[in-house]
């Protein structure tokens, strides 16, 4: 699908924003970097892979690439930064915060603190050297280099945005890294926020277990603890996103594409209340996900794709829909179920239900698909048409609703009711003789509970069938235990 629209627009609250150009050496610049936020939220985290920096590596590193065009006197453009506003003031260090040349400053300044080296193959007449191993003479070029900064005037967060957008061209930006020019607004903080670790408000929030990550001390790259995908060019958020969508518009299958994230991102309805009911909802699929993620890991030593947590999503929202309330009770065999009908979809498969041929989605194709393809093919679609027939699919043996719940695996639950007064007087008085329904003696009204046979959170009704009526102190310790099991242990 195109990239959608960002609203962005050429006209500013305030008319047109306020700047002006600094020319500084990065000796200056050095001796106020404190005072900038290089890594505000708006920016995309830093991604480096360190192995790549040995000395016999032929091509430098990004951050190798721009030291090595500062010590050759080549321009590598103007960074731009805006200046906080009073308010912002109260929640940031920071006088200033970086819209476009984090990379940039970071370098400069990782580089003068010796953290890496110059690329020889890039610089072959200084070598591998890091800032303190320079000559005197390559010490001041570095130093006396002059920086072009173009300082904005207390920018809102839509102009912040706007600006973002408009001057990353260098590195093309995907529609989650744009929409996270938003800065700080509750709906992106709270996505920020499961899907990975980040400085916020002069502390680090901790993402949601699912997304733990770990950097490979020898590869020195970064991997998911559970999921086989990375959150390289924010892919975490915007899964966390596409949940997030989800569970905004009704917690059930809906359009859930990039355009509908973005809608989803400048809705001012979404107050930090809204989004913090939204991240409970959010929470609830990821807990979902991660406990699938564990049996897979457990079952088969290996981690969820990210085709899978798409699927998985998918099911536990159409779950919410049809059930409201339900739970997975024996979670390993769910992944097993789930396995065996997920493996059916698969180019090498050699199921019937999966060869068939059928009608493909665009109306001028001549040839039908193979269901498998067409299955395949629907997980990076947020269509909700393609959603519900990927449910349906995948739903037609092994993880059949009927079988899972026949299985005691996948359990609805009712909601809490409480009987009327009138009907739980006639069934204690008419149906029980007036007695409890545990110990069969003599019970008064004032005293009576309407308790679960089986409980609701395994499956009861508030069918009057499944309903006794007992004492409240039997009500209390039987909990959540069925009333039959309870009475046993009583008369052992």
């Amino acid at each position: 699908m195109s990239s959608p629209n960002f609203y962005l627009t050429t006209s500013y609250a305030g008319g047109a924003p306020k700047w002006s150009i600094k020319i500084m050496t990065i000796r200056e610049f050095l001796a106020m970097v404190h005072d900038v936020d290089v890594d505000p939220l708006h920016q995309r985290p830093p991604v480096f892979n360190y192995t790549k920096e040995s000395l016999s590596a032929r091509r430098p590193t990004k951050r190798q690439g721009i030291i090595g065009a500062i010590l050759r006197g080549i321009d590598i453009s103007e960074i731009k930064l805006n200046e906080r506003t009073e308010k912002e003031r109260l929640l940031y260090s920071q006088l200033y915060e970086s819209i476009d040349g984090s990379n940039r400053m970071r370098s400069i300044v990782g580089f003068y603190n010796n953290d890496f080296t110059t690329n020889v193959f890039e610089n072959s007449e200084i070598g591998n050297k890091t800032f303190a191993e320079l000559s005197n003479e390559e010490k001041k070029a570095f130093l006396s280099y002059k920086l072009r900064v173009v300082v904005y005037e207390r920018l809102l967060p839509d102009e912040k945005l706007g600006l973002w957008i408009t001057t990353n061209n260098i590195t093309p930006l995907n529609d989650q890294e744009k929409l996270n020019g938003a800065g700080d607004q509750p709906l992106a903080n709270m996505i920020r926020e499961l899907a990975r670790r980040f400085n916020y408000k002069n502390s680090t929030t901790d993402c949601h277990p699912l997304f733990d990550v770990r950097i490979r001390p020898k590869e020195g790259d970064t991997i998911g603890e559970h999921l086989t995908f990375v959150p390289t060019r924010l892919s975490y958020d915007r899964f966390v996103a596409r949940i997030a969508v989800c569970a905004y518009n009704g917690s059930q299958p809906t359009n859930c594409d990039d355009v509908d994230i973005q809608r989803l991102y400048f809705d001012k309805a979404i107050t930090p209340a809204v989004a913090n009911t939204l991240r409970k909802k959010i929470v609830e699929c990821l807990n979902f996900i991660l406990k699938i993620a564990e049996e897979k890991k457990a079952a088969m030593k290996v981690k969820l794709t990210e085709d899978e947590c798409i699927m998985l999503m998918r099911l536990w929202f159409s779950y919410k829909k049809d059930y409201g309330t339900f739970s997975i009770e024996k979670y390993h065999d769910y992944y097993m179920a789930f396995r065996k009908a997920w493996i059916r979809f698969n180019k090498d498969t050699d199921d019937k239900y999966a060869l068939e041929n059928i009608p493909s989605y665009d109306k001028k194709a001549k040839e039908n698909r193979a269901r498998w393809a067409m299955f395949k093919d629907n997980h990076n679609k947020g269509g909700k048409n393609r959603w519900l027939d990927n449910i349906e699919w995948i739903e037609h043996r092994y993880l059949s609703r009927q079988i899972l719940t026949m299985n005691g695996i996948l359990v609805r639950k009712s909601k809490r009711k409480t009987l009327p007064r009138d009907q739980r007087d006639q069934m204690l008085l008419n149906k029980q003789k007036g007695k409890c329904g545990v110990q069969n003696i003599p019970l008064n009204l004032i005293d009576a509970h309407a308790a679960h046979i089986k409980p609701l959170s395994k499956g009861g009704t508030n069918d009057p069938s499944n309903i006794m009526m007992v004492s409240a102190k039997h009500n209390r310790d039987m909990g959540t235990m069925n009333l039959n099991t309870y009475k046993n242990t009583l008369h052992k």
